[in-house]
């Protein structure tokens, strides 16, 4: 199993700079996006952003982040796009997610407490694929990584995210929201991705061999990692 993802957090409502990366897509099986598409936009704002993306990549999975309204949510399910709760298999991996963030100081569209999170967790694992490398697609990131640090010492990601993984050790876990949180982190087995917001140029590029991952986050303007 091979396979080459693209990877887009907190886009924002900011796609124009999809068009500057052609060659990346050329290059990519799957484009995934991992939340805050629109900037508290609802199915109009989104539509406007896919359509942008499909000229340009037509394989797109993803998750909603907590600035987008339950209505991305729906237009991702009639799209066949939505991850959240789903477990879609392609090129033999198991991809599945969970939409939405932990509370935030302000009041956003989707937000969920740790209980909940454990309890869709539960789902998720009820309904996971035997033999196949899983993919954990999120917005919230998994507590006390780099993915979730908003600066020295302070830490704000989801440990039921972190106890999730720590004990289904997906192959790849790929989030956003924390836009401070730039970086590749492992937990176990287990790669952690946070590629920073796209809305400032960030992207990730990862390819998949089998459970071996190779990631590299990229930005517009120039290579960060």
């Amino acid at each position: 199993m091979f396979m080459k993802l693209l990877v887009f957090s907190d886009v924002h409502g900011r796609s124009e700079s999809f068009s500057r990366l052609k060659d990346e897509f050329d290059q990519a099986d799957l484009v995934v996006l991992t939340g805050d598409i629109t900037h508290f936009g609802k199915a109009e704002q989104v539509q406007v952003i896919v359509s942008r993306l499909r000229k340009f990549h037509q394989t797109i999975l993803a998750v909603t982040g907590n600035c987008d309204y339950p209505e991305v949510e729906a237009y991702f399910m009639l799209e066949g796009m939505s991850l959240h709760l789903q477990h879609i298999t392609y090129g033999g991996y198991d991809f599945t997610g969970i939409s939405g963030s932990l509370p935030c100081p302000g009041s956003t569209p989707q937000e969920h407490t740790e209980e909940e999170y454990s309890t869709m967790f539960n789902e998720i694992r009820h309904t996971s694929l035997d033999g196949l490398p899983l993919v954990l697609v999120i917005h919230e990131p998994p507590a006390n990584t780099i993915c979730d640090r908003v600066k020295p010492g302070l830490h704000v990601g989801s440990f039921s995210v972190r106890q999730f993984i720590e004990s289904a050790q997906p192959a790849l876990c790929l989030c956003g929201h924390i836009h401070e949180g730039i970086g590749i982190d492992r937990i176990g087995k287990t790669v952690l991705v946070n590629p920073g917001p796209f809305r400032s140029g960030q992207y990730a590029k990862i390819s998949l061999e089998g459970e071996e991952v190779f990631a590299e986050i990229r930005n517009i303007r120039t290579t960060r990692y």
